[in-house]
């Protein structure tokens, strides 16, 4: 399963669209010992993944300037992708690989606008867990939501 929690730069808002690492390692990572997790982030995360060795770090596929058919071909490998807004999300859609989207109350404009809308309309494999105005920012309900969700999938794999 894919993650990445920096959704991205500084010039394009990433501190609005960014899931802050402790609550993804707590909610996800941990929750899921059983889950094989692939870092899919573009900076090098090393330091914060260290205690996190279920967790594998293909930076050289990742890492900015990297060659897209490296990270296309792990992508097309995952079960599911769960990432903020970012690139990430494009190249699930374009592949068809499933992905959740963790977006901020108001995204750019194709991660849908109406807050009760849950999917990108043009990438059908595309699921979107949204802030709303309640959350102030803060990303604990949606990745309630993101645990909630998966939590449901894996029980009916299972059945």
């Amino acid at each position: 399963m894919g993650i990445a929690w920096t959704g991205g730069t500084w010039s394009t808002g990433r501190g609005r669209r960014t899931v802050p690492f402790d609550l993804i390692a707590k909610k996800l990572i941990e929750q899921h010992p059983d889950v094989t997790f692939v870092n899919l982030e573009y900076e090098d995360r090393k330091e914060e993944l260290a205690a996190y060795p279920q967790v594998l770090n293909p930076y050289w596929a990742t890492k900015k300037g990297a060659d897209l058919d490296d990270l296309a071909a792990i992508v097309s490998n995952l079960d599911l992708v769960i990432t903020p807004t970012q690139s990430v999300v494009d190249l699930c859609g374009g592949l068809g690989v499933p992905v959740w989207v963790m977006t901020e109350e108001h995204p750019q404009w194709r991660y849908a606008t109406a807050a009760g809308e849950d999917r990108m309309w043009f990438y059908e494999s595309a699921k979107l867990f949204r802030q709303r105005g309640e959350d102030n920012g803060k990303w604990d309900r949606v990745v309630n939501n993101v645990t909630t969700a998966l939590h449901q999938m894996k029980l009916k794999q299972a059945a």
